[in-house]
């Protein structure tokens, strides 16, 4: 908002206006400037407490932009910041600096290859409902991937899929080297051997993700509701406890966990529904079947009471 002064120009006697957001004061008629606030240096934001915030104007920086989000764009509108429509010369003069900025972005192979791979980082993003911590873990990798120069040789797609799968197993996602190749369609083993060179490089060390963590992904596909979720968990966690899932396929554990869960629950699945949902053959879940029930019944037995004989 703009408000009068009371005061006049010493160049044309017309009366001086305060500009509310700036506290600037001009001439309105001839557009001198009077009083221009001084730049200021105090913080930008407070927090709630009444002490200053490190947070700043715009967007963050993110590594899953090649530029990290820093640079400016030059946007296609026909009309200038007042709402004016902009000449056909003056478009034209916009659409060659807009051509050259683009340009001048992606000055080497490295900032192109970048930019392809984090194209397809966001696309997996989408797809597979990564979290953000996931992907910016992902782009700064495979930043360290094209510093190394590990990436020769091979290609784009296999590269950020190996460094989201290594993500996501340092970060305990339960997401498999089946759903990123079936994302890309490209083979796993391409995928591994990627993963492979970047675990040897950088010396990553994951640990085996949790079979439970997987629970809720497989049970929302069959749309088995949270009871069943709860009984399959107690049954994937008293198999743990006893030993029996070394060695075994976690998400083979998973599968006939919810498969017995929903028997027990009487909304019954079948073996090949499972089996579907959670990309394994019917065969491994009638498998792992005959080992889970032992347990279930092992469990289910009333231990029996022991009777103390109290010397006299």
């Amino acid at each position: 908002m703009i408000s009068y002064n009371i005061q006049k120009c010493q160049f044309c006697s017309v009366d001086l206006v305060t500009d509310d957001l700036t506290k600037e004061v001009f001439c309105k008629k001839c557009g001198i400037m009077i009083n221009q606030i001084a730049i200021s240096l105090e913080p930008e934001h407070y927090s709630s407490q009444g002490e200053p915030s490190k947070s700043r104007t715009g967007d963050k920086i993110s590594n899953k932009y090649h530029d990290n989000r820093l640079s400016t764009t030059i946007g296609n509108s026909k009309h200038d910041g007042t709402g004016g429509s902009i000449s056909k010369i003056n478009r034209q003069k916009m659409d060659r600096l807009r051509k050259l900025d683009n340009r001048y972005k992606i000055t080497s192979s490295r900032d192109r290859c970048l930019r392809n791979a984090l194209f397809l980082l966001n696309d997996l993003e989408e797809k597979l409902f990564l979290p953000e911590y996931v992907v910016e873990e992902t782009a700064s990798l495979y930043r360290k991937v094209l510093d190394s120069k590990l990436a020769g040789g091979r290609t784009v797609m296999a590269m950020i899929s190996a460094c989201t799968y290594a993500s996501c197993r340092i970060n305990s996602m339960p997401i498999t080297l089946r759903e990123i190749a079936k994302t890309f369609s490209i083979r796993q083993r391409d995928i591994a051997m990627c993963y492979r060179i970047i675990c040897k490089e950088f010396d990553i060390q994951s640990d085996i993700v949790d079979p439970v963590k997987s629970i809720p992904k497989i049970a929302s596909r069959l749309h088995l509701d949270q009871s069943t979720i709860s009984v399959a968990t107690n049954i994937v966690k008293i198999t743990q406890k006893t030993g029996n899932a070394s060695g075994k396929n976690p998400t083979a554990i998973v599968a006939t966990a919810i498969y017995l869960a929903s028997i027990f629950n009487k909304n019954p699945k079948t073996q090949k529904d499972v089996a579907i949902a959670s990309g394994i053959t019917e065969a491994t879940i009638r498998n792992r079947c005959k080992d889970l029930k032992k347990i279930i019944e092992m469990y289910r037995k009333p231990k029996p009471k022991v009777r103390v004989k109290w010397n006299k």
